[in-house]
């Protein structure tokens, strides 16, 4: 794997902007796996309460440090 940060790095399309989350994006990660029309092809992604998204970000997050 390079030196460079990739905390840093985000991949930007006409449609997309993506980049790795943050504690900021908690809310937001629980805003959109709350939503029953986000998860409804994969309703075990379902998140009934906020503490839910911060676990998932905290697995997000370990797995980005782990493997980039």
């Amino acid at each position: 794997m390079s030196n460079r940060s990739l905390a840093a790095e985000e991949l930007r399309t006409a449609r997309l902007s993506l980049r790795r989350p943050t504690e900021a994006d908690i809310d937001a990660i629980f805003e959109i796996h709350s939503d029953a029309r986000t998860c409804l092809h994969n309703p075990s992604d379902a998140l009934a309460q906020r503490d839910e998204a911060v676990a998932l970000y905290q697995r997000w997050n370990a797995q980005w440090e782990r493997d980039g």
